[in-house]
C-alpha cells in the first residue's frame, strides 16, 4: 500500500488534459465524506485536465482513505478509457501495476507495466515506475 501511495504522489505531475466525460462507475458515491463530495462536485463541473485531476484524486482517496481498491481501479480504468494522452495512460498503468503488486498478483502487475511501457511514455518518472 505504501508503494502505491508513493506512486500516486510521484506520478501525479504527469497528468495532461482529458477530452471525454464518461459516467462514473457504479458504487460512487461510496461514502458521505466531505472530501468525496468535493471531488465529485469537481468531476461534474470540470472537463479536460481538471476533470482528469479530480478523477485521479478521487481514485487516490478511495485507495488510501477508504480501502476501496475496487473503486480506485474502476476510476483508473475510466481515466485510461477517456484519455487522449499516452503519458496519462502510462501513469494509470503504473498505478494499476503497483496496486496489483500490493495484493501480490505478479502476473497482473507485469501485464500493467508492459502495457504502460508499450505506450512509450516520455516522462522519466513514469518510465521508472513502469
Amino acid at each position: 500500500m505504501l508503494v502505491c501511495a508513493l506512486a500516486f504522489s510521484l506520478l501525479h505531475s504527469a497528468f495532461v488534459s482529458a477530452s471525454t466525460k464518461l459516467p462514473l462507475p457504479p458504487g460512487i458515491p461510496a461514502t458521505n465524506s466531505d472530501t468525496e463530495k468535493y471531488l465529485l462536485r469537481q468531476i461534474s463541473e470540470y472537463a479536460g485536465e481538471e476533470r482528469a485531476e479530480a478523477l485521479w484524486r478521487l481514485a487516490g482517496f478511495y485507495l488510501q482513505e477508504t480501502a476501496r481498491r475496487d473503486l480506485a481501479i474502476e476510476l483508473l480504468n475510466l481515466i485510461i478509457e477517456q484519455s487522449v494522452s499516452r503519458e496519462r495512460t502510462a501513469v494509470c498503468c503504473a498505478a494499476l501495476g503497483q496496486m496489483a503488486e500490493d495484493i501480490e498478483n505478479w502476473e497482473l502487475a507485469i501485464a500493467h507495466y508492459r502495457t504502460g511501457l508499450a505506450i512509450g511514455p516520455s516522462d522519466v518518472t513514469t518510465v521508472y515506475f513502469l
